[in-house]
């Protein structure tokens, strides 16, 4: 998402092996719109972006191809029915077959969580489905979605039973929860920033919980039936977890403080959540360095994040090595 003088807009770049942007970047909103909170996937042969915008104005959740060289393809496509409430944090995966897009719905003082199918060519499938919530179950945030061996896997925080905690669940190709509403933890302490992911035969879920008094990173892991494996493991001090897996290990970001301000880590995590290189530093510039995100290329990592610098914005990108 890109900030400018009265409009904002949804970009897209594409970089090289060695983190070169390649070409120059696309604008995939439409001046005017109010776009925000951009989320990607890529099919193999080409990529899914979802935003949200303004439509007829009224808040809606919208979808658009772009091409394996950065091409916008076809223009944006409505993806959520046509309501006044407000959308926000799209997350979106790949089936092998067709994308699935999550986002939250934050009524007060209740929320929900809404997904729909999108298939290859861009076009809606189904209807609208009601993922997660509704009246008296409370408010929930930041939803994570992965497809797994034949389901898709939702993780996310909730606070149904007054704290906010980590809850996981899972759905057929179609849509339908075939694994309910499993809560992942139980402490009185706030647990947040999901991150999923499916490893061969597991989900991996990351989360930042300060269950121990200081803000901290937790891994643990469901099998493809849902069943939660084993205990949660801190992994180390930090904030914002996101996990990517390149078929042997998963390459971890996070934020964490350092002295006043926040810095960007990456590191890299076996099955069961032991740290197993260093924490690298990969940002030492920006004052705050925000919202973390890591994606494997199968035999190494890349990063992007958000670097504040008091008196301006910039997106961050840079790629590392499995074993830094």
């Amino acid at each position: 998402q890109m900030f400018g003088p009265g409009a904002d807009e949804i970009g897209f770049a594409r970089f090289d092996a060695s983190g070169g942007m390649i070409g120059s970047r696309a604008i995939l909103s439409t001046p005017g719109t109010s776009p925000s909170m951009p989320a990607v996937a890529w099919s193999g042969s080409e990529y899914g972006v979802a935003w949200t915008q303004m439509v007829s104005a009224s808040p809606a959740v919208v979808f658009r191809r772009v091409a394996a060289d950065g091409s916008p393809m076809g223009a944006a496509a409505q993806i959520s029915a046509v309501s006044s409430a407000t959308k926000l944090q799209s997350t979106l995966a790949w089936s092998g077959s067709e994308y699935a897009v999550v986002w939250l719905v934050p009524a007060s003082p209740d929320a929900s969580f809404s997904m729909r199918r999108v298939s290859p060519d861009g076009a809606p499938l189904g209807s609208e489905i009601p993922a997660v919530g509704g009246p008296g179950m409370g408010f929930r945030n930041q939803p994570d979605i992965a497809w797994g061996a034949s389901t898709w896997g939702l993780f996310w925080s909730d606070s149904r039973h007054g704290e906010t905690e980590m809850y996981f669940a899972m759905f057929d190709g179609e849509g339908t929860k075939v694994v309910s509403d499993t809560r992942v933890t139980d402490n009185t302490t706030f647990s947040g920033n999901a991150s999923i992911q499916w490893a061969g035969s597991v989900f991996g879920l990351a989360w930042s919980d300060s269950v121990s008094g200081t803000a901290g990173l937790f891994f643990q892991t469901a099998d493809a039936s849902g069943a939660l494996l084993g205990s949660a493991v801190r992994v180390r001090d930090g904030n914002a977890p996101d996990i990517a897996w390149d078929g042997s290990s998963y390459g971890v970001v996070w934020q964490e403080t350092v002295g006043l301000y926040n810095s960007a880590f990456f590191g890299v995590i076996d099955a069961y959540g032991t740290l197993v290189t260093p924490p690298v530093e990969i940002d030492a510039t920006a004052m705050f360095s925000q919202e973390p995100m890591v994606a494997s290329s199968g035999s190494g990592f890349a990063a992007a994040w958000n670097g504040d610098f008091g008196t301006r914005s910039e997106a961050f990108f840079n790629v590392l090595d499995a074993c830094p």
